[in-house]
């Protein structure tokens, strides 16, 4: 019996092309992950974010975009605590008055290895 490892997985392609997916390129191409995601949670200001797929080393970096229209102020949307297995997503309305916490939704891109 041949066992299918982490290892020989990676090897080549593997891809999720769903609202919450990834792209995983093999070892031979930088074993390169590019990874996406909506949140949908118009509740929690600071929402834990699970990556599809764990980095298997790191996570270089971590986009997030708002895609509400708020009349009172700008969206303005922050990471914190991110690991190879997710991140805070953290929402905020900003406006002339200041910046205030709020649920805001959205879109979220990350990229490592």
């Amino acid at each position: 019996a041949v066992v299918a490892t982490p290892l020989k997985l990676r090897l080549g392609f593997a891809a999720s092309f769903a609202t919450n997916g990834y792209i995983s390129f093999p070892t031979w191409l930088g074993g390169l992950i590019i990874q996406w995601g909506y949140n949908s949670d118009i509740v929690t200001v600071e929402k834990t974010i699970t990556f599809p797929i764990p980095f298997l080393s790191d996570c270089y970096n971590v986009q997030c975009t708002g895609d509400e229209t708020n009349a009172s102020g700008a969206e303005i949307i922050t990471t914190k605590s991110v690991t190879r297995f997710g991140f805070t997503w953290v929402g905020a309305i900003g406006s002339a008055l200041g910046v205030s916490p709020e649920a805001e939704k959205g879109y979220w891109f990350a990229i490592g290895k």
